[in-house]
């Protein structure tokens, strides 16, 4: 279906527009609390990913990881 959508009559030129059409389309039939916790779950994802990273960086360097910065 959303496929279907993003292509229009005259045809897709590139592959960049395709997805970002078929991306647009399917962020537009998100409601509104989807909308509100998506940045919030990429955000918590991503202090989890920086939080593993600096705790792998203490470990080759044996620190504390409470003091570092």
């Amino acid at each position: 279906m959303l496929f279907r959508d993003a292509v229009s009559k005259r045809g897709v030129r590139s592959r960049k527009r395709l997805v970002g059409n078929i991306l647009m389309n399917y962020l537009d039939n998100l409601n509104e609390a989807t909308r509100f916790c998506l940045p919030m779950i990429l955000a918590v994802l991503l202090a989890a990913i920086l939080f593993v990273l600096r705790a792998q960086k203490c470990a080759r360097r044996r620190t504390n990881i409470s003091t570092a910065v």
